[in-house]
């Protein structure tokens, strides 16, 4: 005889249908996640890239002489364009290949790290394969020609006689005569702003999400999937099904380091809810397909003792209910479900969410709803009890609507959790609880042991591993900002030897030469801060959708972020000034 629940099931879970592509389903909200990285991931690159041009620049400065003498010796611009450009392939190219062997090396990495949705959208792929190696071969060319055609323009059109006379490159604005390298530092600046800003969002986000309460206690509890009984423990009706879980439940709690267990169709933090409709035979009945919808969890008596549940009114099952009036020897059949349940309430604990949503000012106890649509109407529920709210799916998505009832009146499963708070280390006692499984049932599969803390934090792993990566990309972008604003100040000093040496020997003091370094180092960081405040400020609305229970305008993230690279501009500009003002008068004015 074969035993069959599972009409059951899908007949309570007969409420609507919601199509969607598998990818879809398996991506969620990974993908615009890693759209968001993409951009941080595009901003370093730029900012390393505006470094990179402004190292050349540095150094073409520096090769100004040798340039006019190539000229005179019949060199055209064009040959020394193309001679400038093609070094700046070449490095390019060199860091093209290192890049390419760490991303190898990388994504192995981060692909262990990264959260379950993300896995599905990387689709098993193996790393660095010819796809990845075309687009890094075209990102190394794009870079290596764009950041290094400005640098090689600029110096095959150096005049000679601004050469002779060491002066700088210029741009002409609207704001009158800028240097490109200030140009390149106020864009590093801007950039890295925008980065310190969306990871200050994301780490304030985190930090609201993990503080939202579970409504759980889930230290010292561990959960394990127990498979679906064999035929043979099913073959003499539901009634098996019962005695199967019964008989298992009772072998694990008498087990000196556990303190209670019990079984639950729909574990919390484990992608699997039962959403079923319901209506309330005491008001009109809804239209169709505007039923409303709760999640049901079929328990043991002790599951809301182990998983922390506090009852708020009425009463906890005590495992002496009433038996559900099930066949024990021929499989249910929907056909005759209404008739088997129709004299027998079905004892139900609900969440306080679901006696506020649809008993609100009312006392629930003793109220009555009806599962499936008033066409369909399959079994009345009675309430004995209201517990605490939970959040079953996540903190993401808030307290939800959840009602309970007992294994032995309400078998509508084939697959349960088993849920065991231990006295010591929860993990420590899945060898003996997989013993005792194994005893019942040898062949019984146990698989996907896991504490329940691990599965509430495994929700936020997502934004956890977001914040990570953009709080590394923006410290790298941090970084590199201080890096340019040092290369430039350090480039500007040395050209600047003898003009600082002519200073000092006519009474400048060394306090009046750090003044004036310092001051221009911060007149190239302080409009780029303020400029990207105002980009990210702007850009807000592309941030939102990542965060949770916090605003994309959240302010103190932006007034850090404008602190944070405030205070690197100032340590990369004292270095270079606190160097000018060493300079000695005597051997400054020696130098040719």
């Amino acid at each position: 005889m074969t035993i069959t629940i599972a009409p059951l099931v899908a007949y309570l879970s007969a409420i609507w249908v919601k199509v969607l592509p598998l990818r879809e389903r398996l991506e969620g909200d990974a993908t615009s996640g890693l759209y968001l990285l993409l951009g941080a991931v595009g901003m370093v690159l730029l900012i390393a890239c505006v470094n990179v041009a402004n190292m050349l620049l540095a150094r073409s400065f520096g090769r100004t002489r040798e340039m006019a003498i190539r000229t005179a010796l019949g060199a055209t611009r064009g040959d020394l364009f193309r001679q400038l450009l093609t070094e700046s392939l070449l490095l390019a190219t060199a860091g093209g290949l290192l890049g390419g062997v760490l991303a190898h090396w990388g994504y192995a990495f981060v692909s262990r790290l990264s959260p379950w949705e993300m896995q599905q959208v990387m689709g098993g792929a193996s790393g660095v394969n010819a796809t990845v190696v075309l687009f890094i071969a075209g990102l190394t060319l794009l870079a290596g020609i764009g950041f290094g055609l400005a640098p090689a323009w600029q110096v095959s059109h150096i005049n000679p006689n601004d050469a002779l006379k060491n002066t700088r490159p210029i741009a002409r604005t609207l704001f009158g005569r800028v240097h490109l390298s200030d140009v390149l530092v106020f864009a590093q600046v801007c950039l890295a702003v925008m980065l310190l800003v969306g990871a200050g969002l994301l780490i304030r986000s985190l930090e609201r999400l993990t503080s939202v309460s579970t409504g759980l206690q889930p230290d010292h509890v561990l959960t394990i999937r127990v498979g679906t009984p064999p035929e043979a423990a099913m073959a003499h009706g539901p009634t098996a099904f019962i005695r199967f879980h019964t008989n298992l439940l009772e072998k694990v709690q008498a087990l000196g380091e556990v303190r209670s267990a019990a079984f639950v169709s729909s574990l919390p933090y484990t992608w699997n809810t039962s959403s079923n409709s319901f209506f309330r035979p005491d008001r009109p009945a809804p239209p169709p397909g505007k039923s409303p919808t709760s999640n049901l969890h079929v328990v043991t008596p002790d599951y809301f003792k182990v998983m922390g549940i506090p009852l708020l009114a009425g009463a906890l099952f005590d495992g002496h209910e009433p038996v559900a009036p099930l066949p024990p020897d021929r499989p249910l059949e929907l056909k005759t479900l209404p008739e088997l349940y129709a004299n027998f309430a079905v004892s139900t604990i609900i969440s306080r969410r679901m006696a506020d949503q649809y008993w609100p000012g009312e006392d629930p106890i003793g109220k009555t709803f009806v599962v499936g649509t008033p066409g369909m109407a399959l079994a009345t529920m009675k309430i004995v009890g209201v517990v605490g709210n939970t959040t079953q799916t996540g903190a993401e998505h808030g307290e939800t609507s959840e009602y309970y009832t007992l294994l032995t009146q309400w078998p509508a499963t084939r697959s349960l959790h088993l849920a065991v708070r231990t006295r010591g280390d929860a993990a420590g006692t899945a060898a003996s609880i997989r013993q005792r499984v194994h005893a019942v049932v040898p062949a019984e599969p146990i698989f996907d042991v896991k504490l329940l803390t691990d599965r509430i934090a495994a929700f936020s792993s997502e934004r956890r591993f977001q914040m990570d990566l953009f709080a590394f990309f923006a410290t790298t972008a941090l970084l590199l900002a201080g890096v340019g604003v040092y290369g430039v100040l350090a480039c500007l000093v040395s050209q600047r030897t003898r003009d600082i040496g002519i200073r000092m020997a006519l009474g400048a003091q060394r306090s009046d030469v750090l003044c004036n370094v310092m001051s221009r180092g911060m007149a190239l960081v302080v409009p780029g801060v303020g400029l990207g405040l105002g980009l990210a400020w702007a850009g807000s609305r592309v941030m939102q959708s990542q965060l949770f229970g916090t605003s994309a305008t959240y302010v103190p993230a932006y007034v850090l972020s404008g602190v944070l690279i405030l205070v690197a501009a100032v340590v990369a500009c004292a270095l270079p000034a606190r160097r000018a003002t060493k300079v000695n008068p005597m051997e400054a004015l020696r130098t040719d």
